[in-house]
C-alpha cells in the first residue's frame, strides 16, 4: 500500500514565498508523473491563480466545502499542469468566524479530504499567512508542515516556525513533523526546490522503516 505525502506549507508572515512554493513544488512533482492535488486555503487564491484557475468561476471551492458540506469532489478542478486544484477566492476570509461554530472545527479539513486520499501520491496545502483556523485546519490535515522563509532578517526572526510548532504539539502529534525550508536568498528556485524534495522524501523514507522495523 501505497503513502500517500501530505505537506502544508506555512509561515505565519506574509510575502515569504509560500505560494510560490506550493505552487512550483507541486507542479513540478506533477511534471514527473505523481498524482498531485493542490488545496488553496489562502482567501487571496493566488494558487488558484497561479493554476490558471478562475477565484469565482468555480461553484464548490475549499469554502463551500468547509462551511458548507459540499462534495470535495464536486470541488476538484483538473488543471492543464497534470495537477488537481480545490480552489479558493475572498469568500473564504469569512470561514475563520464561520468555523468558530461548527464542530470539529480544527480538523474539518482533514475530513473532507478524506475521500480524495486514496486518489493521490502528494497532497499540497498552501496556508494563509496567519494562526487562524485555516492554518491548523491545514497543519492538521497534512503529515509535513514546510516553513518557508525568504532568507531576509526579519524573516529569518519572525515566529512563524517556533508558532506552527506549536499549533503541531497541540494537535497531538500523529506523526506531524516541520521542517525549514530553504533559504531562497542564497541559493537558485531549482536547487531550494530540489532540497525540499529531498527532505520530504527522507522523512518518509524513515516513517516507512519505522514501520516495518515496529512489525
Amino acid at each position: 500500500m501505497r503513502q500517500i505525502k501530505k505537506i502544508a506549507i506555512t509561515n505565519e508572515k506574509g510575502g515569504v514565498g509560500k505560494t510560490t512554493t506550493c505552487v512550483n513544488l507541486s507542479s513540478c512533482v506533477a511534471a514527473l508523473g505523481k498524482k498531485v492535488l493542490v488545496v488553496d486555503l489562502d482567501p487571496q487564491g493566488n494558487t488558484t491563480s497561479g493554476y490558471g484557475v478562475a477565484k469565482k468561476g468555480q461553484q464548490s471551492n475549499i469554502y463551500t466545502c468547509l462551511i458548507n458540506d459540499d462534495d470535495i469532489r464536486q470541488a476538484i478542478v483538473h488543471t492543464k499542469f497534470n495537477a488537481d486544484l480545490i480552489a479558493s477566492n475572498t469568500q473564504l476570509a469569512g470561514a475563520v468566524v464561520e468555523l468558530v461554530e461548527l464542530p470539529r472545527r480544527e480538523n474539518r479539513l482533514r475530513s473532507i479530504l478524506a475521500p480524495l486520499i486514496p486518489l493521490y501520491d502528494y497532497v499540497f496545502i498552501d496556508c494563509p499567512p496567519s494562526l487562524d483556523l485555516l492554518t491548523i485546519n491545514g497543519v492538521d490535515a497534512s503529515f509535513v508542515a514546510v516553513q518557508v522563509g525568504t532568507g531576509v532578517n526579519i524573516s529569518a526572526r519572525s515566529l512563524g516556525a517556533v508558532n506552527v510548532q506549536v499549533i503541531m504539539e497541540s494537535l497531538g502529534g500523529g506523526g506531524h513533523q516541520t521542517m525549514a525550508a530553504a533559504q531562497l536568498k542564497h541559493i537558485t528556485p531549482e536547487a531550494a526546490r530540489a532540497r525540499i524534495e529531498d527532505a520530504i522524501d527522507k522523512y518518509y523514507a524513515s516513517q516507512k522503516k519505522g514501520d516495518v522495523e515496529g512489525k
